[in-house]
């Protein structure tokens, strides 16, 4: 569930797409491994009981997930990169896991806090204060917790009030995305901060317990009814009578667990739960992790965009992956684009080349020459240079291309465009706020941002290139690797060996060898840096996916799965059962039943009535964005 920009330019573009229908929320129906046809998939991935013992609890992270052992050891795995992972020794009776970071009670009653190892306020809610604490919940950008005398203590971002908490002697806590609730121990429930939805507009009555999610939060009452309110899809009062031991909820649905042992999910697709009988359960996000009755672990769902879908049959000439879609040029010359953001307006005709953009946008090179971009998603307009092309390169803000004349022209974000050099040129690649392209020669130039080194090209001379978000690399003449900028998840200490070309993803990528096998290195937490065998022509990588385009012509496409974000280590892992057990899509109709809030996505919550509160907002979400490419 990040982050230039112009300020204002990225603000304005920020508060537009909030505006404009929340396209982030209409991510949400993409789901975990969601195909074209909106079948629902997913890989149950159990853990075995630990060689220590077995699982006690299980808290589901943005990227991550955590758990608490018997032997009161925490292990955490998935994303991290933030320091997610990096638990602090010793022994403990509680975890909690948010969208960068994660928290645990030592048996001490003394809180600790570890990764959000980035600026952007999440290190804040890292900073637990001292004292002895009965319970903690990590948020969005915060972290609640109830005291050892009752009181509600809370840390962290504050832009929306919500490490405000009102007086009063409280049950539990839950840490949402702008906001926060407790449980008072009368039973009633107060919640605070952000309520664009309503979510913090708690109704009376006594409850149990109250989760705060996204931009919906829900509570079990006393009398084991769950009421929801906030975001108004939900309905207030689902069909859900029984006792409920645990809930949570996550972007767009939300789990519980009867007294039974029954697991019961409702909401976006990646709700589809596993059948079992369960203690607990923790979403976060698009995924979600149980606790079964027996110990073991269960987890399931998907992140952001993970699931492309399968790659179209037949013959290509060419591939491109993009950061939500991908898109290829069928031997006949037309385009066939897939995924969850795939233009359902592709243009027609036939194409000489194709970059699948990051956010779902699109650019070509017709066989007249000319360009042609098309998506919805930002940005949704771009001023084309006209003129005749031979190849070009699409990234989140900006295009370049190469005329026949061999002449550079970009389009889109002058602040990512900047003033291309003067010059001939075979190749051009752009990245996130930089460009490079290959001169005629074999020399290498690179302009625009340049806080990770991304444009300190080397010299010498090369024969291809490729630059993602902070970092380039490029095949020498000699055949070998040169990689530099961001150094994060090792992206930039390439293989050894002769290759003859080079794709770069967000963090991780791939490179032809001269025997025409892939090879890939840099972060595998979607398997998109493992290559089938074979002997490919071309490889494209992207964000969580990388394609390939095999001397068949036929595509082969890897990762785009939750891979090790919802695998737990190795030592406690058991055999993936067959498909058979996949369970069916939850109902999601109006009839549908529903559990409960604690986790909180990363995505379009900032919608304002006010232009001065739509600024800010769009502001914080500009901030969020920065790391994402």
């Amino acid at each position: 569930m990040t982050r230039l920009w112009s300020p204002w330019k990225g603000v304005l573009t920020a508060a537009l797409a909030v505006l404009l229908g929340l396209v982030a929320v209409s991510v949400e129906a993409v789901g975990a491994h969601t195909d074209t046809r909106g079948a629902v998939h997913y890989s149950d991935l159990s853990v075995e009981r630990a060689t220590s013992g077995p699982v006690l609890e299980v808290a589901a992270g943005g990227e991550h997930s955590c758990a608490l052992l018997a032997t009161g050891e925490v292990i955490c795995w998935g994303d991290g990169s933030h320091g997610q992972r990096d638990v602090p020794p010793g022994r403990y009776r509680s975890v909690t896991a948010g969208e960068w970071h994660a928290c645990a009670i030592r048996d001490s009653g003394e809180i600790v806090c570890w990764g959000g190892d980035f600026g952007w306020k999440v290190h804040e809610a890292v900073d637990a204060p001292p004292g002895a604490y009965r319970s903690v919940s990590a948020g969005h950008t915060h972290t609640c917790a109830v005291s050892e005398t009752g009181a509600a203590v809370c840390w962290g971002d504050n832009f929306w009030g919500q490490t405000d908490p009102p007086s009063g002697t409280y049950r539990s806590v839950s840490g949402g995305t702008s906001y926060s609730c407790g449980v008072l121990e009368s039973g009633e429930v107060r919640c605070w901060g952000g309520n664009l939805w309503g979510q913090t507009n708690a109704p009376e009555g006594r409850f149990h317990s109250v989760h705060a999610g996204y931009n919906h939060t829900c509570g079990i009452t006393e009398a084991g009814e769950i009421l929801c309110w906030g975001e108004s899809s939900w309905p207030e009062s689902l069909d859900s009578p029984g006792s409920y031991r645990s809930a949570d909820a996550g972007n767009g649905g939300f789990c519980a667990v009867t007294d039974s042992g029954e697991l019961l999910c409702w909401g976006r697709p990646w709700a589809a739960s596993p059948s079992g009988n369960f203690r607990s359960v923790s979403v976060e996000g698009r995924h979600a992790c149980a606790v079964r009755t027996d110990g073991t672990v269960v987890c399931w769902g998907d992140q952001f965009g993970a699931s492309l879908g399968t790659a179209p049959a037949g013959t290509y000439r060419s591939v491109s992956a993009g950061g939500q879609h991908n898109c290829s040029i069928h031997e006949t010359g037309v385009l066939d684009c897939w995924g969850p953001f795939a233009s359902l307006v592709q243009p027609a005709g036939t194409f000489r080349a194709v970059s699948a953009g990051i956010n779902g946008n699109a650019c070509a090179i017709r066989e007249s020459g000319e360009l042609v971009c098309w998506g919805d998603r930002y940005p949704p307009v771009w001023e084309l240079p006209p003129g005749r092309y031979q190849s070009l390169s699409v990234a989140i803000g900006h295009g370049c291309a190469v005329r026949d004349s061999g002449e550079l022209a970009c389009w889109g974000d002058g602040n990512r465009q900047q003033a291309q050099p003067p010059g001939v040129y075979r190749l051009v690649t752009a990245g996130f706020a930089h460009t490079c392209a290959l001169g005629e020669s074999g020399e290498l130039a690179c302009w625009g941002a340049n806080h990770s080194g991304q444009t300190d090209a080397p010299p010498g001379q090369f024969r291809h290139l490729d630059a993602r978000d902070g970092y380039t690399c490029a095949v020498r003449d000699s055949g070998e690797l040169a990689c530099w900028g961001n150094r994060q998840h090792h992206r930039t200490d390439p293989p050894a060996g002769t290759y003859q070309s080079v794709s770069v993803g967000w963090k991780h990528a791939c490179a032809l060898d001269l025997d025409g096998a892939v090879v890939c290195w840099g972060e595998n937490v979607w398997g998109q840096a493992e290559p089938p065998s074979g002997r490919f022509l071309s490889v494209s990588a992207a964000r969580y996916q990388t394609c390939a385009l095999k001397e068949s012509g036929e595509i082969a496409c890897w990762g785009g799965k939750l891979h090790s974000k919802a695998r737990p280590p190795e030592r406690v892992q058991v055999p993936l059962p067959s498909s058979a057990d996949a369970p069916e899509p939850a109902d999601t109709g109006s009839g549908a039943r529903a559990p409960l809030a604690g986790g909180w996505p990363a995505e379009a919550w900032l919608v304002v009535a006010a232009l001065g509160a739509v600024l800010a907002g769009a502001g914080f979400l500009a901030r969020r964005s920065r790391r994402r490419p």
